[in-house]
Formats: C-alpha cells, structure tokens, sequence
C-alpha cells in the first residue's frame, strides 16, 4: 500500500513502555495511540470506544490497558463522572523544553485543567 507523506502519522513510544515485560501487548499498542494523538505537550484527550475502532480491540481490552498503564506508572488519568478521560503521558520523552517544565494542575474533581511552562533553575 503506498502511502502520501501527509497520510503517515508517528507515534514516540518509549523504551521504558516498549521494554515493560510486565505490560500486556494490548497496552503496549493502546500507549502507542494515545502517544499519537499527542502534538505539543504531554496530554491526550480521546475516547475509549475511539482507541478500541482504530486498534480493532474492545472497549473493556482499552480499559484494562489503560488501568495497566497507569498501574505501571507510565500516565496519569485525569477526569472524574461521564466526562472523557484525559491521559497525562508522563514520559520525559514528551513536553520536553529547554530549561522548562511542563506543570499540568486540575480543577476540584479533575474537571478543568492547566498546563503550565515553569522556567527550571540553571545549574551554577
């Protein structure tokens, strides 16, 4: 299948997720998705059914994914009730500045949220 160059889309997975033995398959590819749904910053914001049509799983398979990655400590869910999710990934490889650190803060019940550059203090 031949590809135009604004058809090809890349994903970053990191080595620390891509080498996790302790992680399924399935979450391996879910954290690939949600990686390239990530332009600037570290944050993605899309639905479950939508991860599940676009890799061909299951909502429920996404779900556990996703519960595995967070128990791996590779991103941080964020929102709260029926409103989606949002996935913090919190690999270095992401949101990554020179001299600044991305700060993301949410609201009372995840609800609103902030991402914020902090300019980080230069080594003397």
């Amino acid at each position: 299948m031949a590809y135009s160059v604004g058809q090809i889309r890349f994903a970053r997975t990191p080595e620390a997720v891509l080498c996790d033995v302790e992680l399924s398959p399935w979450a391996r590819c879910v954290y690939g998705y949600l990686a390239m749904q990530v332009w600037q910053g570290a944050v993605a914001k899309v639905g479950l059914r939508r991860i599940g049509t676009k890799l061909g799983f299951h909502r429920d398979t996404v779900s556990k994914a996703i519960e595995e990655l967070a128990e791996r400590g590779h991103l941080k869910v964020m929102g709260a009730g029926k409103a989606r999710r949002s996935y913090l990934l919190v690999s270095p490889v992401f949101s990554q500045k020179q001299g600044v650190e991305r700060v993301v803060v949410s609201g009372p019940r995840g609800k609103q949220m902030v991402s914020v550059d902090v300019e980080r203090e230069k080594a003397g």
